[in-house]
């Protein structure tokens, strides 16, 4: 039932890697879907005009220019209240195809502790992470949830040195999940972080039959923002590494894990 489990979330989180790819793509916006809103024509957001921040790629098609960076308060400025989020939308679409979707790259040492069974004593590991967080809200914006905070997909690769109980390393990848726990404009965000990966340990176990395994995580963390773009990251996960019963014995390892880095978010 556990190896159903962590295929079926992996499954997931492979699909869900595979619709930002598809939103990337989205570079360019139909003309006619600004025209569509009349209060654009005569704005900065004027296709058509010269000091506005769209940029003609085609007859038919413009995109944002580069460097332009747009909030919902300066669109209150100037757009009618009522076409708001109707040209946020649109701003929306085209900043993913500048951005690729990427919206924060993190850097992620640690230490790591677990107590193993069979008198082998500690398993300690000084893990590093390095995380490609993409955006989730545009998904479900489209069926008209709008989410305040952090929402993101992970993708994370790793590699950590094993201290005890013998000198070896484990190496792997996780996709996962990172959701904010308050607005994403604050100072301060502490969020929530869930995921699964596979690794590979040289490290040898009596607790695992096997050396390739699977992993699943959960943890809190907070970032704290020094700059607009830059955030002091602190994270606590626990990591519980199996090999989803391929072989016996699969007793498992639950393993705490501290993390201190810096995110430069897009």
């Amino acid at each position: 039932m556990k190896k159903l489990l962590v295929c079926a979330f992996a499954l997931i989180m492979v699909s869900i890697f595979i619709s930002t790819i598809g939103w990337a793509q989205e570079e360019t916006i139909a003309k006619s879907s600004l025209y569509a809103i009349s209060s654009i024509r005569g704005t900065i957001l004027d296709p058509n005009n010269k000091d506005g921040v769209w940029q003609e790629v085609s007859p038919t098609e413009v995109r944002l220019k580069p460097n332009t960076n747009l909030t919902k308060d300066d669109l209150r400025k100037i757009v009618p209240t009522g076409d708001v989020k109707k040209v946020w939308a649109i701003l929306q679409q085209s900043q993913e195809g500048k951005t690729g979707n990427l919206r924060a790259i993190e850097i992620l040492p640690g230490y790591g502790l677990a107590k193993l069974r069979y008198h082998e004593g500690d398993y300690r590991i000084v893990p590093f992470f390095l995380d490609f967080d993409s955006d989730l809200k545009p998904l479900i914006e489209k069926k008209g949830i709008n989410y305040p905070g952090l929402l993101q997909f992970v993708i994370e690769p790793f590699a950590s040195y094993i201290s005890r109980p013998r000198n070896n390393a484990e190496i792997g990848n996780n996709f996962g999940v990172k959701i904010g726990l308050v607005p994403d404009n604050w100072k301060i965000q502490p969020y929530f972080k869930v995921g699964v990966g596979a690794m590979y340990l040289t490290q040898h176990f009596k607790e695992q039959a096997t050396q390739f395994n699977f992993d699943e995580f959960a943890g809190l963390g907070l970032n704290y923002f020094f700059t607009k773009n830059v955030a002091l990251t602190f994270e606590y996960r626990y990591r519980h590494i199996s090999n989803a019963c391929i072989k016996e014995p699969n007793d498992g390892i639950g393993t705490n894990i501290w993390l201190c880095g810096v995110s430069y978010f897009f």
